[in-house]
């Protein structure tokens, strides 16, 4: 198969996401299935570990034909209602974890750097976004459901590889490559992509959430999900409006909106502990290299997200 005819593919794909996850097509259940049916298939479980090519040696082989039907997945997932999300999210999740699993053996590892960089990392920063600004997400359930799914995310390993990724992409492509230009853009969006941003908008994602479950924060008929978020709104904390009134009902009666939550579901506390402390651990490790970094006069890069992964962490106080 030759370029045009891949591009072509990818185009296709993509159009069609984004169809079935416009509102006014109606798309009907089996239609989005057909899509998902298009993906590679993979196991979708609980489980949290990243897994090898002998842990689960029955995958097939990721195509770039099955990169492109993930991508438009993802596609759609970032554009779709926030219940077709929180579907889609285990497998989305899934296929993370059993990346290193899939027989890759046409594509080199330059190749693999690349589909990080230019695939993984963008869509994985758009589904966080679509998940921090959705004021659709406010049920204890859709909670406890991002906690226990989010979790591979933060796994060291996961985050290792996302560091090897980019740090090889910087050193080994060409400035004008693709990859190269990726990064540079949301770098310049003041955005960078990095293994500590994978940290900063999994906190965002459950602070969001976090605030809306807590204060009882439901939407209206006339709410709606901001669509377009300018890039000086990026580069912040992805604080829509609704989550700053549910704060502001939260303050005013802490303990006892947070008591009627936990005590209805304590599996949900303890997933957020789990969450938090992690989160907590990790700031613990990035302000040791900080502190290291300004001992030999270097600055914090805007990669590290160390003020902003600290102070979306101690939202844990409030759990």
């Amino acid at each position: 198969m030759n370029e045009l005819h891949l591009d072509l593919h990818s185009k296709i794909l993509m159009g069609l996401a984004e169809v079935l996850a416009d509102s006014r097509a109606k798309a009907t259940s089996d239609e989005i299935q057909k899509l998902v049916n298009r993906c590679p298939v993979v196991p979708i479980n609980e489980g949290t570990d990243i897994l090898t090519r002998n842990d689960a040696p029955e995958l097939g082989a990721m195509t770039l034909r099955s990169q492109q039907t993930i991508a438009a997945l993802v596609n759609y997932a970032v554009k779709a209602k926030p219940e077709n999300q929180l579907e889609l999210l285990p497998r989305l999740l899934s296929y993370v974890r059993h990346l290193p699993a899939f027989n890759w053996k046409p594509v080199i590892l330059n190749e693999n750097v690349e589909f990080t960089v230019t695939f993984i990392l963008p869509s994985l920063a758009g589904l966080s976004r679509a998940l921090q600004l959705s004021p659709f997400l406010y049920k204890p359930n859709q909670l406890l459901a991002l906690c226990q799914n989010a979790q591979p995310l933060i796994r060291d390993d996961t985050l290792d590889l996302v560091r090897i990724s980019i740090s090889s992409c910087l050193k080994d492509a060409e400035p004008t490559a693709y990859s190269r230009r990726i990064l540079t853009r949301y770098s310049d969006d003041k955005a960078p992509l990095s293994s500590n941003r994978v940290i900063n908008d999994l906190l965002i994602v459950l602070r969001n959430v976090l605030a809306r479950v807590i204060a009882r924060t439901e939407p209206t008929p006339e709410t709606k999900t901001p669509i377009v978020v300018s890039v000086e709104k990026s580069a912040k904390l992805y604080l829509p409006k609704d989550i700053e009134s549910s704060w502001s009902v939260l303050m005013q009666d802490t303990a006892k909106k947070a008591q009627s939550v936990t005590e209805k579901d304590m599996s949900l506390k303890k997933s957020l502990k789990y969450v938090y402390a992690l989160s907590l651990g990790y700031y613990e490790d990035i302000h040791r290299f900080a502190e290291k970094s300004t001992q030999e006069g270097k600055k914090w890069a805007p990669h590290a997200y160390m003020q902003e992964i600290m102070g979306t962490s101690l939202v844990s106080r409030i759990i």
